[in-house]
């Protein structure tokens, strides 16, 4: 249940900042917010990396913290993306730079809500509490700031808030409930597994056999959803890429990331489905304006194999 938080976080966020977009089309609004909703599996509440951890046994501690530099890398990338596209289409800009002061002002009221990844890391860092426990924390504390500090969740509404959200919650589990029987015949046929022994069996570079790793991931992701997707390769292909010279927490993050792609890439890009249904457009028109994106994912996950500090320094430097 807790995999469907991101996809209504997607549609939620979209819905509360529209007014801030209202210079740009509804599908360059959405192709923008698809792509930027996959930053929740790159992150310290990251349900995604858990379920990696619990996989294949690598301390999930240790991906949540592994996962904060790629995650601020890809958050830079898109936004280096983002300001291209709006260069190149003209689209509206505002003259005057906003202020240092300002920019204060905004830090200041972001920081309770900034706060919480460093809660979420610390109490599982300090053996405080397990991931799962960190998670309810995360819950709790979110629910009082939105309460307390800002004052944007009336207890009035949480019935419409959570009507909406029984809304989204069933167009997304009628997405998941038709690519899990895809899933069950990959796993039927042995299609991971015999793909998996092509790939060794052809003796090749340790580069070539990761990318063919990666091809192999994105293919899937086309078609199933991230737990899905992990609970059928992860088992087969991690130790390859550990073969291939990929290190633990290298190999968590990049899987996570290339199955991500997938989240806002038609047919089943679940991140597409949200935001579609929230804005009530086709999926097609906006796809076109997620092409941008898809490359600089392709290029974040180009560099974090290139460069395995990306993902390595951090835990390493905390012991973890």
């Amino acid at each position: 249940n807790l995999s469907i938080s991101n996809y209504i976080w997607t549609a939620n966020w979209w819905y509360m900042n529209k007014d801030k977009f209202e210079s740009l089309s509804p599908e360059e609004q959405a192709a923008v917010t698809a792509a930027s909703g996959t930053l929740g599996i790159i992150g310290p509440q990251s349900v995604i990396l858990i379920l990696y951890g619990v996989l294949t046994g690598t301390s999930i501690g240790g991906l949540l913290v592994a996962a904060l530099i790629p995650g601020l890398f890809i958050a830079a990338t898109f936004m280096i993306t983002s300001y291209v596209v709006a260069r190149r289409h003209n689209f509206p800009r505002n003259e005057t730079p906003a202020s240092w002061s300002e920019i204060g002002k905004d830090a200041l009221g972001a920081l309770p809500a900034l706060l919480m990844p460093a809660l979420v890391l610390g109490s599982i860092i300090g053996g405080i509490a397990t991931a799962t426990e960190a998670s309810a924390l995360a819950v709790v504390y979110s629910f009082l700031v939105g309460i307390l500090v800002y004052r944007e969740l009336p207890l009035r509404s949480l019935y419409s808030a959570a009507s909406a959200a029984v809304a989204t919650t069933g167009v997304i589990m009628m997405i998941m409930a038709l690519a899990t029987p895809f899933g069950w015949i990959l796993t039927v046929e042995q299609v991971p597994a015999n793909a998996a022994a092509w790939i060794t069996g052809l003796h090749t570079t340790p580069l070539v056999t990761i990318i063919l790793v990666l091809v192999l991931l994105k293919v899937v992701g086309f078609w199933l959803d991230l737990g899905p997707a992990l609970i059928i390769l992860a088992p087969i292909l991690v130790p390859i890429a550990l073969a291939a010279g990929l290190t633990p927490y290298q190999t968590g993050i990049v899987f996570t990331m290339t199955l991500g792609i997938g989240l806002f890439t038609p047919p089943i890009g679940t991140n597409i489905f949200v935001v579609c249904n929230v804005a009530k457009i086709d999926m097609w028109s906006v796809s076109v304006w997620l092409v941008p994106y898809w490359i600089a994912s392709v290029v974040c996950v180009a560099a974090l194999v290139a460069f395995p500090s990306l993902t390595e320094w951090l835990p390493h430097l905390f012991g973890v």
